[in-house]
């Protein structure tokens, strides 16, 4: 039997309707304010898709020290609820992150106050905890920017799955060819052994 391609208008309408039950909106945060947030029950990080927190220390370390050296991290996806408050939808690892080495981890409290390894670039973060670290660095890991993707409150309900699920299942894993040459990333000169990034 022969496929039949459905109306352009039906095929129109349905992403129309779609695309209009999708509010969005988009704000670039400090970590500071969301751990603010955090204190005050206004940021909810353990919906019941959620994952666990699930990070090595290691993985921790390296977020870490990627904030430290400026360099971009994946934005943060939140759904607003009808009282404001923001349900997290993807980022619950680098939130994590975040909380427990400031100490206001809530969900899992004996992850708090962790202390660093060292790091793939800065070999000296090693066994600092953050109450360690000079003000300086503390401030600058706070006011550290972090882009927020925000579904809001008027939004279809369950988009907030339908997001968590595709940002978390549409990838290819990498093959082992692909792993080693983002491993080893060597230059001529130095044939320097380099990292390409953290999983979200």
């Amino acid at each position: 039997m022969e496929f039949k391609l459905a109306d352009p208008k039906s095929l129109g309408h349905e992403i129309e309707e779609m695309r209009n039950s999708l509010s969005t909106d988009r704000l670039d945060m400090s970590f500071g304010e969301i751990i603010s947030m955090y204190e005050k029950n206004e940021i909810i990080i353990d919906p019941d898709f959620q994952r666990l927190f699930r990070w090595s220390e290691h993985q921790q370390s390296r977020f870490v020290e990627s904030i430290l050296l400026g360099i971009p991290i994946p934005p943060i996806f939140v759904a607003e609820d009808e009282k404001g408050r923001w349900e997290l939808i993807d980022g619950l690892q680098r939130l994590s992150t975040v909380f427990s080495f400031f100490g206001v981890l809530k969900t899992l409290p004996q992850k708090n106050n962790w202390t660093l390894q060292k790091g793939d670039l800065i070999r000296t973060l090693e066994k600092y905890s953050c109450k360690d670290l000079p003000l300086k660095f503390q401030l600058n890991i706070k006011r550290s920017t972090c882009r927020i993707e925000i579904i809001r409150w008027n939004s279809r309900y369950d988009m907030r799955f339908e997001l968590f699920n595709r940002l978390n299942t549409g990838g290819s894993p990498l093959t082992s060819q692909e792993i080693r040459n983002c491993i080893y990333r060597g230059t001529p000169a130095s044939s320097q052994k380099r990292t390409c990034g953290f999983t979200p």
